[in-house]
């Protein structure tokens, strides 16, 4: 027995009381870890904004060697003549990200917003050794120092240290976060003519080129910018964990928007309850049936206006080309093409060609499809069809599993994707992934939730295109689907016979499907 905070008695040698109390100790036990493994997150976040890879620039004898260190002794190096430095100055530039940065920012990344300069130290080469001669200023007009690091405050910004050096010498630096093109400058007795040194992270090279009048010129030479393996992860990591920081921002607003709701139902605007999920979707049968088709309708017809005015439905990229080529193939029959007489005139980055034969080396799933559109004189219009189809059974899973409005919410925003909308547009084989995802997940819930085995068989059929198409994506988004939601459904009915049956059955159909691969 114990007292209530209203002052009653609870028994709690009554059933209902005890499971209520334990339901109480689990959600809070629950939501304890949820807040530890945020934390976790947001301080594993907070060690990725330290990463940072390390450059070395070397005058000696009227020549320039960058040096980019790799990690386990392993460095690379490109050179240049740049002779008449004698006397000249060295600096640091910055080209940032465009006014539109703030898109691609998660909220921390506000701490640090954009890379930096830090450990900037230039020594002389002598006779007797290396001997600091620059001392950095604690201001520089048009820079900031935070944390310790140079960054600048406009998009495009150049230093330069007043400190003439007169013999050879090393700068060395260290780019924090390199994510945004910045180098460092060896300039002329001038100021106005030299040489710069560009670390592009996003290109993964680093490259030499003329400077003239306060600007980059023409690029020179470069060499490939590889990172540390512990920057790689850094970098990886920082990636990933900004989706966690946007979807705590949509918990909280979520959190907001139910209290607001609370606050509101019992007020004089007591009618804005009836804006409810239950009521976004209100429509069923016919009806749920006819607006299917207008969103389905709506994407397809999206993507190809997008295919036909802008793309001009021919492909772009050497990827669709490759695709294009291997499904008129597959539309003729045929595997692969005779080689070319000539094969050094049609060398292709994605085509080879191989003992008298000419053919594509992606896997057949998604020029399959193509091929049906070839044969029916259109190949444009597979992507946009794919779609609308992906429209619906997007709205049927969310569905499923949460019910008529999370579907329905789920078919609008992904309406509203231009990713989806334009690579629809394209020859691409990324709709034709999404669709073959959708499919195996809806296939495959049905399919724990309804008897028979056809679900389960369509379910291994998605699986076996995905594998078709493209193996990471099968191993990246349908294997753990499909775990979690086998292992799941298994802990809670403690039924493993009837869950074991319906895997085998989808193993059935995606075993096979998925080794035609090796024999093609």
């Amino acid at each position: 027995m114990t007292e209530s905070s209203n002052g009653l008695e609870e028994d709690f040698t009554e059933p209902s009381t005890f499971k209520s109390a334990l339901s109480r100790a689990g959600g809070w036990a629950r939501r304890r870890w949820f807040w530890l493994i945020n934390l976790a997150l947001l301080l594993l976040f907070l060690w990725t904004l330290t990463e940072e890879s390390a450059v070395h620039v070397q005058v000696e004898g009227g020549t320039c060697t960058a040096v980019f260190p790799e990690g386990r002794g392993v460095t690379r190096s490109s050179s240049i003549p740049c002779p008449g430095l004698g006397g000249g100055f060295v600096g640091l530039t910055f080209r940032g990200a465009g006014r539109n940065e703030w898109l691609t920012r998660a909220p921390l990344d506000w701490l640090l917003p954009r890379s930096g300069w830090r450990s900037v130290a230039v020594s002389e080469l002598g006779e007797n050794g290396r001997r600091q001669v620059i001392e950095i200023a604690h201001e520089v007009p048009g820079w900031r120092r935070l944390w310790g690091e140079w960054q600048p405050l406009t998009r495009m910004a150049a230093m330069q240290w007043q400190t003439p050096i007169h013999s050879d010498y090393q700068v060395s630096a260290a780019l924090r976060r390199p994510e945004e093109p910045a180098g460092i400058l060896l300039l002329q007795p001038d100021s106005k003519s030299g040489w710069a040194f560009i670390t592009d992270p996003a290109n993964r090279r680093g490259a030499w080129w003329e400077w003239h009048d306060g600007r980059l010129g023409e690029p020179l030479v470069g060499i490939p910018y590889q990172k540390p393996l512990l920057a790689q992860a850094q970098s990886l990591l920082r990636r990933l964990l900004r989706a966690q920081q946007g979807a705590l921002l949509l918990l909280f607003a979520g959190w907001l928007a139910v209290i607001l709701s609370r606050r509101l139902r019992g007020g004089k605007f007591k009618s804005l309850h009836s804006i409810t999920f239950d009521r976004l979707w209100p429509l069923k049968g016919g009806r749920e049936r006819l607006a299917l088709l207008v969103l389905a309708l709506a994407a397809c017809g999206a993507a190809a206006i997008i295919a036909a005015l802008i793309l001009e439905r021919m492909p772009h990229v050497q990827d669709s080309l490759t695709y294009l080529f291997q499904a008129q193939l597959l539309a003729q029959g045929r595997l692969w093409a005779d080689a070319p007489p000539l094969p050094e005139f049609f060398e292709h980055e994605f085509l080879a060609v191989s003992d008298s034969r000419w053919f594509g080396q992606y896997p057949p799933g998604f020029p399959f499809l193509l091929a049906i559109g070839i044969r029916l004189g259109q190949p444009w219009l597979i992507n946009p069809i794919l779609a609308g189809l992906t429209l619906v059974l997007l709205y049927l899973l969310g569905k499923a599993l949460y019910g008529r409005s999370t579907g329905f919410i789920a078919a609008v925003l992904a309406l509203t994707s231009p990713f989806l909308l334009f690579m629809s547009g394209t020859l691409m084989a990324h709709p034709a992934e999404l669709f073959w995802v959708t499919m195996f997940m809806l296939s495959w819930t049905y399919a724990l939730q309804r008897e028979g085995r056809h679900w389960p068989l369509l379910a291994g059929l998605a699986l076996g295109m995905i594998f078709l198409t493209r193996q990471p994506t099968a191993a990246a988004t349908a294997l753990p689907f499909l775990l979690v939601m086998l292992i799941g459904r298994g802990l809670k009915q403690r039924q493993w016979r009837p869950l074991v049956q319906k895997a085998g059955w989808l193993l059935l159909t995606a075993v096979p499907v998925g080794a035609l691969l090796f024999f093609y």
